[in-house]
């Protein structure tokens, strides 16, 4: 749901529309699901940090113009943002009660996953012509892109809650921007760069946050009496 609804959803909106509707689809839509269901994130810093982060990534993208983009397309991806939702919850929870490791959570929904979307991509636009270069494609996105991405990302759900996950996830915004300038040299604007800065900042907040409070609570615990 969450690959192959992105996918779809791409071929209605452009990849900047796409990648600010999934950096703030998906921390939405896990925030919701974690108040219902997993309840991790505790503490209103947290909250206003998650906010001050997806601040940040709006600001980035902006002008947004969205008058270019197909409104079918933008629903395809909340429904994907769902997905992503969904799965990074039941991972974690999985991981954090016992009930399964990290190998069995890659391999099976991977297959699952590319099954399926094999026998609708063989079904829609048949079996394509072998190249070397989609050789390559398909080594890069299967093994390296897939397999040990998903595998590292699966691990770290174990000692992370889903909330930072998520938010770490969206530091892959602030990395693609610093590529951009080092190898196309490209310059960013002072709207950009604040809205860069104020993501990175607020998720380095979240993560530091539970630390500090713990760091307080022992300082007050082993404070002497007046």
């Amino acid at each position: 749901m969450a690959q192959g609804l992105q996918y779809a959803g791409q071929m209605f909106v452009t990849p900047t529309q796409t990648s600010m509707v999934l950096a703030v689809g998906n921390t939405t839509a896990l925030v919701a699901l974690d108040m219902i269901w997993l309840r991790e994130i505790r503490g209103r810093s947290s909250f206003l940090g998650i906010a001050a982060a997806m601040a940040g990534i709006v600001l980035f993208y902006y002008p947004w113009d969205f008058g270019g983009g197909h409104f079918s397309g933008i629903l395809l991806i909340l429904a994907s943002c769902v997905g992503y939702a969904v799965h990074l919850a039941l991972s974690r929870h999985l991981l954090k009660t016992g009930r399964a490791q990290p190998g069995e959570l890659v391999l099976a929904p991977m297959a699952i996953g590319a099954a399926g979307m094999l026998t609708v991509g063989f079904a829609l636009e048949g079996v394509p012509s072998f190249s070397w270069p989609l050789a390559g494609i398909l080594l890069w996105l299967g093994a390296i892109n897939g397999a040990f991405a998903f595998s590292l990302w699966t691990w770290s759900q174990k000692r992370l809650r889903a909330y930072e996950s998520s938010l770490i996830n969206n530091l892959m915004l602030l990395e693609v921007a610093a590529l951009d300038v080092l190898v196309f040299h490209r310059s960013l604007s002072a709207i950009e760069l604040s809205g860069l800065l104020l993501a990175g900042f607020a998720v380095i907040f979240v993560q530091l946050s539970p630390l500090w409070k713990r760091s307080s609570r022992r300082g007050r615990a082993g404070a002497p009496e007046a």
